[in-house]
């Protein structure tokens, strides 16, 4: 679990002190650029409880090896993104 959590608190920081560049790649302004953090932030706090339902229906080992599937994924695909919808739809399954 400590180490989960070091993944998303490194995954954080590193995007937004990307946020300058990923806005430059992209060719995207300030205002759109905040997708990339809020889309991250809503899902993540709007599905915990969710979590915690297939927590108690899946199994705690189950859900959290299905989780962590899920966010490797999601950071490989936000990482090869070809376009800034995809690295929102990304950060979003992130």
């Amino acid at each position: 679990m400590s180490m989960l959590q070091f993944f998303i608190a490194v995954d954080v920081t590193v995007v937004n002190i990307a946020l300058p560049s990923i806005g430059a790649n992209y060719g995207v302004d300030g205002h759109t650029l905040t997708w990339v953090v809020v889309g991250y932030t809503i899902t993540g706090g709007g599905l915990l409880m969710l979590g915690g339902r297939l927590c108690d229906l899946l199994g705690r080992r189950r859900t959290l090896l299905a989780g962590t599937t899920l966010f490797g994924a999601a950071s490989l695909l936000a990482g090869l993104a070809p376009s800034f919808p995809v690295l929102v739809a990304a950060r979003l399954l992130q």
